[in-house]
């Protein structure tokens, strides 16, 4: 979090993004109103309906309220509800050795630089504090090399394959990080079409990967 924010957060304390409720950045009651709808379709775990009013709210002010350390609490949920889950995917021989990389999708630099952070990145690193003992945390493996619009602005499914088409790269200098945990789980706030996810797919198989799942908050 950048100074600004920190001393922002210090003068006004934390409230409830969903009902404003005082001292916290997202309460209690507002965690139990969400409903948490885990859904595997294929390679890719999904928690939450966008459809939902409340978890729309909630996902736009994570990334574009200025609202980082929901990062933290997001990525509780996920682990949260999908450990079992994600303990599957790991490798047989988890341990120092071998471990199940958890890297997040990257952003254009220039909205990085606007809103401070990458929600993806946070939401990747959350997982790999939660469950240490599984993850290995790679969470810049990926990097983007082509300026996209973006997608949520393009309605035509082809059109965001398009659009997203070799985008994303593992650079050399990463490559090893791939091959030496080759088991990968892909994180990401929303999926729509899967053009981003298959894109970043596609790239990690390129550079070495064995498996690759997916992990987003809502469909």
């Amino acid at each position: 979090m950048s100074f600004l924010s920190t001393l922002f957060s210090i003068i006004f304390p934390d409230h409830c993004v969903l009902c404003n409720k005082k001292d916290f950045l997202l309460c209690q009651t507002c965690i139990l109103k969400l409903k948490a709808k885990p859904e595997r379709s294929g390679n890719i775990l999904s928690l939450f309906s966008y459809r939902d009013p409340l978890v729309r709210q909630l996902i736009l002010s994570f990334k574009y309220r200025n609202n980082p350390r929901l990062g933290e609490i997001l990525g509780s949920l996920l682990s949260d509800n999908f450990g079992e889950a994600i303990y599957e995917m790991a490798p047989l021989e988890v341990s120092n050795e071998r471990k199940l990389l958890v890297v997040s999708i990257p952003q254009n630099k220039s909205k990085t630089n606007t809103r401070g952070y990458n929600q993806s990145s946070l939401l990747a690193m959350s997982l790999s504090k939660a469950m240490p003992y599984i993850f290995e945390a790679g969470v810049s493996v990926l990097y983007k090399v082509k300026d996209t619009p973006h997608q949520a602005t393009i309605k035509d499914r082809v059109a965001r394959f398009e659009n997203i088409s070799e985008a994303f790269v593992v650079p050399e200098k990463e490559i090893g990080k791939v091959i030496h945990s080759p088991d990968i789980l892909v994180v990401d706030d929303v999926f729509t079409t899967g053009a981003t996810l298959r894109e970043a797919e596609r790239a990690l198989y390129i550079a070495g990967a064995k498996t690759v799942h997916h992990i987003v908050l809502a469909h």
